[in-house]
This record gives C-alpha cells, structure tokens and sequence, in this order.
C-alpha cells in the first residue's frame, strides 16, 4: 500500500557528524520536523532516507494515528506488510 502525498509531510535533514545511531539521526529528523512544523509534529511517524555519509537525507512524516489506522483496517481482511511512505 503506498499512502498519498496529500497525507504525508518532508523535510530535508541536514547531514550533521555528530550523530552515529538510528536513534541519534530519528531525534535530530524530529527536532527538524519541530522546527517546521511545531509540537503538532510529535506524534507523526517519521522515516528517513538512506544517504551517503555528509548528505543530507530526505525525511517524511504521517499523523501515528492514521498509519494505525490503517494498519488495523487491513487486520481483518489481509495482512498489512508494508506502510510506504514515499
């Protein structure tokens, strides 16, 4: 399933070589998400591109509740595999 861009959000996030974990580069991609879009931005589902050391990533965001959403509608009927967010 691939989710409509009308649904989604992105954001360029900087390359920056203070960060070594998933962790690490999941909370700066939040703090960047924050900066453009303010606390309404803490309960989105965030994924990030994969990138070469020292670039920058592409970075997209969905409302939780909508993905949960989403993922149950498809519990009775078929197995959700994949949530796209591209």
């Amino acid at each position: 399933m691939v989710l409509s861009n009308h649904f989604a959000r992105y954001a360029l996030v900087p390359w920056n070589e203070g960060l070594a974990k998933a962790d690490e580069e999941a909370a700066f991609a939040r703090y960047c998400f924050a900066k453009i879009h303010g606390e309404r931005s803490k309960d989105w589902d965030l994924r990030l591109s994969p990138a070469q050391p020292g670039a920058a990533r592409v970075a997209s965001a969905v409302d939780a509740p909508l993905v949960q959403a989403v993922s149950s509608a498809f519990s009775s009927r078929a197995k959700l595999v994949s949530l796209s967010l591209t």
